[in-house]
């Protein structure tokens, strides 16, 4: 159940969301790959494969592709809000994106804000 109240912006980002970490005896971390449906300033509506689960809080990369540009890679903190299962297979879900210092969530606010800018 959606309930963000901001701005969205409709963006096709891919988002990878670190389900597991690497376990002591070597075993690999788990990854789920998602698509962005839609960008606010503190949140994503993504769509997966993956059942997540409500509260829980991951590690999350957004890549945004440039066409002129390198893709640029934002590493963030987000608490999965809901997710609701789709009626042709899947999941969407809400991330509430978190401050956190070892992330590069500045940069991910500025460049919301200059896409925010450019959709008026």
């Amino acid at each position: 159940m959606e309930q963000r109240s901001e701005l969205r912006l409709n963006r096709k980002y891919t988002v990878l969301l670190k389900l597991a970490a690497e376990t002591p005896a070597g075993d690999a971390a788990e990854f789920a790959i998602a698509r962005c449906l839609d960008v606010s300033s503190d949140g994503l509506k993504i769509e997966t494969n993956s059942l997540l689960q409500a509260g829980y809080i991951h590690e999350v990369t957004v890549v945004v592709e440039c066409l002129a540009a390198p893709a640029q890679r934002y590493n963030l903190i987000a608490e999965i809000m809901w997710c609701d299962a789709l009626a042709q297979g899947g999941y969407t879900a809400g991330l509430k994106l978190l401050e956190s210092e070892d992330t590069t969530f500045i940069g991910w606010k500025k460049i919301l804000m200059q896409e925010l800018g450019e959709s008026f």
